[in-house]
């Protein structure tokens, strides 16, 4: 029925169906005016037992009161010739979904899973019911046939020796909610609930703080043959995977277990003792509502980049400040926004007593933070920024809203390890200070992308790093060329006695080396491919490394010196056609012995009186 155009003068309207036709849409209150206010209508006959439903949904809106539009009843004598007797006494609509009449000596009643609401008129004012149990799948922790199940106000104001109320199944009810106010049953002691779908939020979450306001006990019972198992105040089922409850766990902080999987639905709702939780690698599903109105929660970590939309409202706690990790991941935007939305749609509409004293007329402050890429459990120093792994031995990284800030970094004693990435996200770091035991050239390797470094030091340890160069040990060793540098004539300080292997190798544009005085060892492949043409070796120099002038090609080479140990030297070098070696006489004869193949480029050096025509050819 999408309108009712058609029928101009149309005044009553009969039905004998269970279908509800008051709007065609599932989402009655929101359509209910558009769709009658400017009809005649005045009258709806429906069956008796939905009566009620039809009083309620037009009640919801002044404009569609009851005065404007009656709901009346079907008579008895038809309509309960379209009920079913059940085998147990129970009297439902002909679909078995509506409980309509309940034989009054009956003390326990066990509603079955197929009712999804009890109507009305099914109580006698003077019956015998002392505990309700309302029978869901219990061995099904995920799912309920039923959905949704709905006890009408005044069945609940008849059940006046109730004291047990007993939900085998993960539903949720509007037996205790904002809609039935005035609903009470005197006698009520107890409600039990599945372990695994342990939710207070239809009792308490959405109309007072605590469950303090009620005289009733909350409590809950497995009623599966699934096994769980309990640590610190928060179920798990035995096998680890997945997180069934947290509502009476006391702790402040907690750390949901590495494995598991799942957090079931309002696993932590109304929980008012956490302040920080800790959610691992391992869970990929988070239900609905999982920490809701846990308003005291100053802290998530996420350390995982994706997660299954039936997160919405997991995380909105009715907290004002809130500081959310996470690894650098689109998912931080989206429960940023989804809590900013939460927030302002219930500042304005308000949901029970806790949301508006929580959050209306209230500013939020929502902290988003980026972890670094670390793929195992971590532990956070707010106050630094800096991450390490569960046990505090490694470093794995800064939050990236801090890092952007670091100027020198000290990392503690307590660190035994740093992970591959954890300098990533340093961009404007020059210092690093580390204090325990660390290889520097380990250190370096992990630190080299930081494109401002200028310092590392480890214990004894110290590299330097100048106009590109990567000095070791107060400049006596060249390790390195810093990663990106171009270089074309390099003047290594006084004081350097050893070129690492392959510092300079595949460098190509280096032309031009000045080697100092101090010089001692040279590593092997250290000029390789590289465009060195003419090199002078001092004297100091005691020992080459194999291949240190590969694929280059030289025209001079000139040694101050006798010839310094080393094999292959000139493995791969390529001479121009005019290319010679200078070797002072003394050591000439050395020189042909360790080089035999280019002693034809050997020369010496002229008489002191000749210098003027030194290395003319």
């Amino acid at each position: 029925m999408e309108s009712i155009d058609c029928l101009p003068y149309l005044r009553k309207i009969t039905s004998y169906s269970e279908f509800f036709f008051v709007s065609g849409s599932g989402f009655i209150e929101h359509n209910v005016v558009s769709f009658w206010e400017n009809s005649q209508l005045e009258e709806i006959c429906v069956l008796p037992w939905l009566v009620d439903k039809y009083k309620q949904t037009f009640g919801y809106w002044p404009e569609l009161s009851d005065a404007i539009i009656r709901v009346t009843a079907l008579p008895e004598s038809i309509a309960y010739k379209l009920t079913s007797t059940k085998e147990n006494g129970l009297v439902t609509s002909r679909n078995g979904r509506t409980l309509i009449k309940v034989d009054k000596d009956i003390r326990i009643l066990e509603i079955p899973i197929e009712i999804e609401r009890v109507a009305a008129s099914t109580f006698e004012t003077e019956n015998n019911i002392e505990k309700i149990i309302i029978g869901g799948n219990s061995e099904d922790y995920h799912k309920d046939r039923r959905g949704n199940f709905d006890f009408d106000k005044d069945a609940v104001n008849s059940l006046g020796k109730v004291k047990t109320l007993v939900f085998h199944g993960p539903m949720y009810t509007s037996f205790y909610d904002d809609d039935l106010k005035g609903a009470k049953m005197p006698n009520l002691e107890t409600i039990i609930y599945p372990l695994w779908n342990y939710n207070h939020f239809c009792f308490r979450g959405s109309k007072a703080e605590s469950a303090d306001i009620y005289p009733y006990e909350i409590k809950a019972e497995n009623f599966s043959s699934i096994e769980l198992v309990e640590e610190d105040g928060i179920v798990y089922t035995k096998d680890g995977k997945f997180l069934v409850s947290g509502v009476d766990c006391k702790k402040k902080r907690i750390r949901i277990k590495d494995g598991v999987e799942e957090i079931f639905k309002y696993a932590f709702c109304c929980n008012l003792n956490i302040e920080e939780v800790y959610i691992p690698q391992s869970v990929t599903t988070v239900g609905e509502c999982a920490f809701k109105s846990c308003k005291n929660i100053k802290k998530i970590i996420f350390n995982f980049n994706q997660i299954t939309k039936d997160a919405e409202h997991a995380f909105f706690t009715y907290s004002q400040n809130i500081h959310f990790y996470f690894p650098d991941s689109h998912f931080q935007n989206v429960i940023k926004q989804q809590y900013e939305k939460l927030h302002n749609h219930f500042s304005s509409m308000g949901l029970g007593a806790l949301t508006e004293k929580q959050v209306k007329d209230n500013s939020i402050n929502i902290v988003m933070h980026t972890l670094p890429d670390y793929s195992g459990e971590i532990l956070i120093d707010e106050e630094s920024g800096m991450v390490y792994d569960e046990k505090g031995e490694t470093f794995v990284g800064v939050l990236k809203e801090q890092a952007k800030d670091i100027i020198t970094l000290i990392i503690p004693d307590h660190v035994k390890d740093i992970s591959q990435h954890a300098f990533s996200r340093l961009l404007v770091v020059e210092n690093i200070i580390v204090s325990g035991e660390f290889n520097i050239r380990k250190l370096y390797e992990l630190a080299k992308r930081c494109p401002k470094i200028k310092t590392i030091i480890a214990g004894e340890d110290k590299i330097i790093i100048e106009d590109g160069i990567v000095y070791l040990n107060e400049y006596k060793e060249i390790m390195a060329i810093q990663s990106g540098i171009k270089i074309t004539n390099v003047v290594c300080k006084e004081g350097v006695e050893t070129i690492h292997p392959s510092v300079f190798e595949n460098h190509k544009e280096l032309i031009r080396i000045q080697l100092p005085q101090t010089i001692k060892t040279i590593g092997e492949r250290a000029f390789a491919n590289t465009g060195l043409s003419e090199v002078t070796i001092p004297a100091s120099l005691q020992e080459f490394g194999k291949d240190v002038f590969y694929s280059c090609t030289l025209s001079s080479v000139v040694f101050d010196g006798k010839v310094p140990i080393g094999q292959y030297v000139f493995n791969g070098v390529k001479f121009a056609p005019s290319a010679f070696i200078l070797v002072k006489k003394e050591f000439k004869e050395d020189f042909v012995k360790t080089y035999p193949a280019i002693k034809k480029l050997i020369k010496s050096p002229l008489p002191k009186w000749l210098s003027w025509l030194s290395y003319i050819h």
